[in-house]
């Protein structure tokens, strides 16, 4: 089945069609021909040539058809399938478009403030890699059907003799290197939403904390007017002629009420849907099974970064939260911090059965090690967060 002959790569058979002539052209065996050949590289050449050309064209799509034939009467219509899609374009129309939209996104990410090209923050990269959902899941889509092709040629190559065995084998070495662009353009994807996502964290991380300092230092203000306050109201009920501690009790009072007007004011928005946006980021990244060492330390980064925040948010629900009658002897804040620990716990806990409910991407990774990584996953932040607690 012209299993042993070498193909010719279309950059070398360019050069050779303008280096020998047509009667040696004719010598080339045809299935050594480029898997596609472009209308112009014929249009362009010499009339023999050409001729020659579309001559080895129709030999080769004779023997293509004669494969196809002893495929499907020796081993059925699967083997056929996986031939066909061994001898498409190695990238599709969904690949092509997905890397171009993800080099624009890592090149605008790069960009400084002082370039003329629009900087792209980390929340609007994460927005573009969102809308680029659909693109990712027809690549993936198309993945799961070349892992399919090969599982059913490698039970056919288990099968069959040796002779057709050698050319069953050149087929899987063509599934399998499409197997190995399409992983990696997936894990791309995933890759850049991890490192974005991370930032968009990081950057709530870091204002929470400016905010809880600026609370702390507002705090000990108020402590200390309040302090003062009360040394005034004292001199004042000591001298009460002296117009002076009237006007000093009426400043620090409206300071006062500045100051606790001031605390109660929320200024980071944080909601559930970026909760369940970060967390689904997370998981799926984790469920590449990722070995490099740099994204391993950046996934577990992440993690850290989204407990954090996950309490942050439940904490700031709890407080603003109706006022409930404590029982007596047990410490409020204790009482609240096991509050929003609870209700943390509860939204990993939710979300976890709802992903293994509704199925776990990425497709690629084998079902038993996606439910294995995702149980564990979801151990290890439940854990997390209550050692936290």
């Amino acid at each position: 089945m012209g299993s042993r002959t070498r193909q010719i790569p279309l950059a070398e058979f360019r050069r050779l069609i303008t280096t020998i002539p047509s009667r040696e052209l004719a010598r080339v065996p045809p299935e050594s021909l480029p898997d596609h050949i472009p209308l112009d590289l014929i249009e362009n050449a010499p009339p023999d040539v050409a001729a020659t050309i579309e001559t080895l064209i129709f030999q080769r799509q004779s023997s293509v058809m004669h494969d196809l034939n002893t495929l499907r009467d020796r081993l059925g219509e699967e083997a056929v399938g996986a031939y066909d899609m061994a001898a498409l374009p190695r990238t599709t129309a969904a690949i092509r478009a997905l890397l171009e939209k993800l080099r624009d996104i890592q090149q605008r990410l790069r960009h400084d403030s002082g370039s003329k090209t629009t900087t792209l923050s980390p929340q609007e990269a994460l927005d573009e890699l969102e809308g680029l959902a659909s693109l990712a899941n027809d690549v993936s889509d198309y993945y799961r059907k070349l892992l399919a092709a090969r599982k059913a040629l490698r039970k056919s190559v288990r099968q069959h003799d040796a002779g057709l065995l050698s050319f069953l084998k050149k087929i899987d070495r063509k599934l399998r290197r499409r197997c190995a662009l399409h992983r990696n353009i997936l894990d791309q994807y995933h890759s850049q939403k991890l490192v974005v996502t991370v930032q968009v964290m990081r950057d709530f991380h870091e204002r929470i904390l400016i905010h809880d300092k600026a609370l702390k230092q507002q705090t000990t203000r108020r402590q200390l007017l309040a302090q003062r306050l009360q040394d005034v109201q004292r001199k004042a009920r000591q001298f009460p002629a002296n117009t002076g501690f009237r006007h000093l009790l009426e400043r620090l009072r409206d300071e006062l009420d500045a100051l606790q007007r001031q605390q109660r004011v929320l200024p980071i928005p944080l909601g559930e849907e970026d909760l369940e946006l970060w967390l689904d980021v997370i998981v799926d990244h984790r469920l590449l099974r990722s070995e490099r060492d740099t994204m391993e330390r950046l996934q577990q980064r992440a993690e850290s970064l989204y407990l954090f925040l996950l309490r942050h948010y439940y904490k700031l629900q709890t407080k603003q939260q109706p006022a409930q009658r404590k029982p007596q002897g047990r410490p409020a804040d204790k009482d609240a911090d096991s509050s929003y620990s609870s209700h943390a716990r509860h939204f990993l806990t939710h979300y976890f059965r709802s992903r293994e409910q509704s199925g776990i991407t990425p497709y690629w990774v084998p079902e038993i090690y996606r439910l294995e990584n995702l149980r564990q996953l979801e151990k290890n932040l439940v854990a997390d967060d209550s050692s936290n607690g």
